[in-house]
């Protein structure tokens, strides 16, 4: 999905999927932390194995005045609370051998993708937590639907408005393929997110095409024969829906569908980050919250790493290449990644021939991008980070084996 103002800027959150360690190093910043942690009493899901699960929701406040987190999207635009901070609360799960001697001092803070709370290789060999690994999840996507699972990882996030307090609103692609047909797709293009809302149920000022290949002519779709609306139930034109489309003919398998209609009120999807970045800090480094409430892992965590995989990577790629590595304590934050991406995507979507300006957060050397001729690096704003080098081994007690890559 891509986002343009109607005032000619753009919008765009990037997301490629694949693999990414990345690991971290330093204290926490000043102007971004966790200001509250609820968590659960601990349960013990893995049967007879020693080790403990506690879930939570962490409440987070950034400065959006500071460089660190002004590079996030419209979080300018953002309200803010009585302390002039934007707020934001993400779920958090906490798994960890019982016995702290089993414990090798290391956070392994795994990114979900699109919420699933999947735990590598924990729930299936347990390898992680036998090698003693306090593993972590935090939620990082705010667009995403609920759903009947207590242990799934959403975040909440606000929307964004004018300055004078009106709707903004903006132009959207959104593109699609069904795996069975329907006659109703979700706006947002996936079945995990909703989508931007349309800013009107009529039409007439919007477009959809369909094609059989990525570079085939765009064939229109008649306005007449789809509706903003939800045919599941009611045949077409529907039960009117700002957050759906119908197709009167049904949507099938073998064409690629685009949209593009005038959306409104944008979630600032950047805050993700800074949670990922604000939860690691304090499991790492604070005693307890504002609250008093203590952080389970204080004394617990020497070393910090982050992992994703599949979307997770792409996530762990763009927090490289905006910065996030950086704290405000310290002027270097060390980190680094050793990410194999497989394919390209928008939070929940894939949009390959739009993306191609990507790269720059995807690639470790140095890239020029061949729509715009932008020139970039994943880790174009660290000076110097430590790249993780899997299949290493971690002894309990020792800071995980890395090769320093500098740049001057």
């Amino acid at each position: 999905m891509t986002w343009r103002r109607s005032a000619g800027g753009r919008r765009w959150f990037l997301l490629a999927v694949g693999l990414a360690v990345v690991h971290l190093g330093c204290a926490p910043p000043a102007d971004a932390r966790i200001r509250n942690i609820t968590l659960n009493p601990p349960t013990f899901p893995f049967g007879n194995a020693p080790y403990e699960v506690i879930e939570g929701i962490a409440i987070g406040e950034i400065d959006p005045q500071d460089p660190l987190n002004s590079i996030i999207q419209d979080v300018s635009q953002a309200p803010l609370d009585s302390k002039n901070r934007v707020l934001y609360s993400t779920k958090i799960t906490i798994v960890m051998p019982i016995d702290p001697s089993a414990r090798n001092h290391t956070m392994l803070l795994n990114i979900p993708t699109r919420g699933n709370p999947q735990i590598y290789d924990v729930g299936n060999d347990l390898f992680s937590l036998q090698q003693g690994f306090s593993v972590v999840f935090v939620g990082w996507q705010a667009d995403l639907l609920p759903v009947d699972n207590p242990t799934f990882k959403t975040m909440s996030a606000p929307v964004a408005h004018e300055r004078n307090g009106k709707t903004i609103t903006g132009v959207v692609r959104s593109e699609f393929t069904l795996s069975v047909p329907a006659t109703t797709q979700n706006i947002g293009s996936s079945t995990s997110t909703a989508g931007y809302p349309t800013v009107s149920l009529d039409n007439g000022h919007d477009t959809m095409t369909m094609r059989v290949h990525q570079d085939d002519p765009k064939v229109p779709i008649a306005n007449a024969d789809w509706t903003y609306a939800d045919c599941t139930t009611v045949p077409f034109p529907g039960v009117p829906n700002p957050q759906k489309v119908c197709l009167k003919n049904s949507f099938d398998t073998n064409h690629i569908y685009e949209l593009v209609y005038t959306a409104r009120d944008p979630i600032v999807m950047g805050l993700g980050l800074a949670a990922i970045r604000d939860v690691a800090s304090f499991l790492r480094y604070d005693k307890n919250d504002d609250a008093g409430n203590p952080n389970p892992l204080a004394g617990v965590v020497k070393f910090a790493m982050l992992y994703g995989f599949s979307q997770g990577s792409g996530v762990l790629r763009t927090y490289l290449h905006l910065g996030f590595n950086e704290m405000r304590r310290i002027a270097k934050f060390s980190t680094g990644c050793n990410p194999k991406a497989a394919r390209i995507a928008m939070p929940s979507i894939c949009a390959f021939h739009s993306l191609a300006d990507s790269r720059v957060a995807r690639s470790t050397p140095k890239h020029s991008t061949p729509v715009t001729n932008r020139q970039g690096a994943m880790a174009r704003r660290s000076t110097c980070w430590p790249r993780f080098e899997p299949g290493s081994s971690t002894a309990a007690g020792a800071p995980p084996p890395v090769q320093k890559s500098c740049r001057r």
